[in-house]
């Protein structure tokens, strides 16, 4: 025993503060100065790396809310587009009622009025978005629709 305590203070300074490390560490405490160092060498050598990989995280982060928000354009694009479909094609069908030369089926009857709710819904979700377009064709289409059902003369 004498001889590892000659051994050791040999080293000095370094060989007692090693031996104290070990024995720290084999302790019954959760005290863990090697890994400790471990990671304060392994963050000291790999600071290159962590800032480069916490600088892609936030390029990442910017890119994906970018990406989001013109997914959402684009989205809100397809919605007013297929709004404005729908407004076209109630007005065209209203113009094909009054012209009274063109007959429709119960199904057609059905698809344009389904247009109806899909703008009227588009309509108060969106207030900016120009309206009063087909109310009145509109009412002229359910009217026509409930004079067929009565009358059970669809096309």
């Amino acid at each position: 025993m004498l001889e590892i305590i000659q051994n050791i203070s040999a080293l000095g300074w370094t060989g007692i503060a090693l031996c104290l490390l070990t024995l720290i560490q084999i302790s019954p405490l959760k005290i863990d100065p090697w890994s400790w160092l471990a990671r304060k060498i392994g963050n000291a050598l790999n600071q290159d790396v962590i800032k480069k990989q916490d600088d892609f995280q936030k390029e990442s982060q910017e890119y994906r809310k970018k990406n989001d928000q013109q997914i959402k354009n684009i989205e809100s694009s397809i919605e007013r587009r297929s709004a404005e479909d729908a407004r076209n094609r109630i007005l065209r069908f209203g113009d094909e009622i009054k012209s009274k030369q063109i007959r429709h089926s119960e199904e057609y009857y059905n698809q344009i009025l389904a247009d109806i709710t899909d703008y009227e819904k588009y309509c108060k979700e969106h207030p900016n978005f120009k309206n009063n377009r087909t109310v009145l064709t509109s009412e002229l289409i359910e009217l026509t629709y409930k004079q067929h059902l009565e009358n059970n003369d669809f096309l």
